[in-house]
């Protein structure tokens, strides 16, 4: 899959250049007039893989969708993680170097969000269904192909979860994680870039089924978001390779 960006510096919304999405959110352009740039996009990396799933949903790509909404769900948990610690003051740093003792534990990593949450808000964090948790288990491990209706359903069950916290997150914790400003998080960007010092850095957002909501708005639904997708996947997104 490839994002669809255009050069800032020429002001042509018209030219569209299709980068394949990377796993880091920096995306290096070359515009045919000479250009060279670097667009970061603000977007946590849970938004993204959920727009995956979905748009591997509206292709009719169900057992794809599963494993993408899974993966973002556990990105969901470490965005939380490093929201609720930058409240308490933590520092990136700091933050990065302990989660690496937990970087391939998924289990360990839901524990850590359960008691995180637990030490916040004094109260027991939300949980998804069981449900929903054994069937994500029978798709990524047992090779379990679901439904178009079923594969909607868990998506929608995962919107419905992580909405009301981004919403909440949105409300009190904005400046929190606005991580993509934090100067150890940007160095470690940036060690990923081919030519760092030739290229005018740019920070933008993209639309998001998740970001659409604002603070202020009522709960959106999966159904209204996922049909906001369906219109502005060809202006945002290109499979073409």
């Amino acid at each position: 899959m490839k994002i669809l960006l255009n050069c800032l510096p020429c002001h042509d919304v018209s030219k569209l250049y299709p980068i394949e999405i990377q796993d880091t959110a920096i995306y290096e352009i070359d515009c045919e007039k000479g250009h060279k740039t670097v667009q970061i996009l603000n977007e946590a990396q849970f938004e993204t893989l959920f727009e995956l799933g979905s748009l591997a949903l509206l292709d009719g790509y169900t057992r794809e969708a599963v494993s993408s909404y899974a993966s973002s769900l556990e990105r969901f948990y470490e965005f939380c993680i490093r929201v609720l610690l930058s409240v308490h003051k933590v520092n990136y740093s700091t933050m990065n170097e302990t989660w690496k003792m937990v970087t391939v534990q998924s289990e360990r990593q839901l524990g850590a969000f359960y008691f995180i949450w637990l030490l916040h808000y004094k109260k027991t964090p939300p949980k998804i269904a069981q449900k929903w948790v054994t069937f994500r288990n029978d798709v990524i491990h047992k090779g379990y192909i679901p439904k178009y209706d079923e594969t909607k359903q868990y998506a929608t069950s995962l919107y419905e979860y992580m909405l009301p916290i981004i919403i909440e997150f949105k409300r009190n914790y904005t400046k929190h994680f606005e991580h993509l400003k934090d100067k150890d998080f940007l160095i470690d960007k940036y060690a990923c870039l081919s030519s760092p010092f030739v290229r005018d850095t740019y920070f933008l957002s993209k639309e998001t089924m998740f970001n659409l909501v604002s603070s202020k708005d009522p709960l959106g639904n999966f159904d209204e978001a996922l049909a906001m997708l369906a219109k502005r996947k060809d202006t945002l997104y290109s499979n073409s390779f």
